[in-house]
């Protein structure tokens, strides 16, 4: 049922990604940036421990990692949830790319939570990105791709992964 499909979110943080994994059950499939930084580092603590810091030092080693992960389950077929902002033109494309040269058929489920409420969603989280990343994550222009749906469309959602 699950095999070769893979599902792209992408948002701004805080828009509502993680909880969608979470809401649909989807973790044991997920391929996350965040996760991998807290592998590279442990989070610093903030603010008399009421916020934490994730390092940015290793995002090369990072990224490196997440495509080593990708390109693995890509090639023996496993079902992947990709939970990064995807908002980057380049990275972005670098995964539909490799998805489409392994065969899968791909979803990108859009999370269009507007700006201002990511901006205070995200004053509320224990790993917040801050307003200033968020703002200059909400000027990249999305890259159009044919099967994109809006998160709220469970409809098509649970469609793709039955079919």
């Amino acid at each position: 049922m699950f095999n070769k499909k893979i599902v792209i979110l992408r948002g701004l943080p805080a828009s509502g990604k993680s909880t969608f994994v979470k809401k649909n059950h989807l973790h044991d499939y997920v391929l996350s940036m965040d996760i991998l930084r807290k592998m590279f580092c442990a989070p610093i603590s903030i603010d008399d421990g009421k916020y934490f810091h994730i390092s940015q030092d290793y995002n090369k080693q990072v990224a490196e990692m997440f495509m080593t992960l990708l390109k693995a389950r890509l090639a023996n077929g496993s079902f992947t949830v990709v939970d990064n902002t995807n908002l980057s033109a380049r990275g972005f494309n670098e995964i539909i790319d490799l998805a489409k040269s392994h065969g899968f058929e791909i979803l990108v489920v859009d999370f269009n939570t507007p700006m201002n409420e990511c901006i205070e969603r995200d004053k509320l989280r224990t790993f917040a990105v801050g307003e200033n990343v968020i703002r200059k994550m909400a000027s990249y222009k999305k890259v159009e791709f044919e099967n994109t749906i809006d998160s709220n469309d469970k409809g098509s959602f649970n469609k793709f992964l039955n079919k």
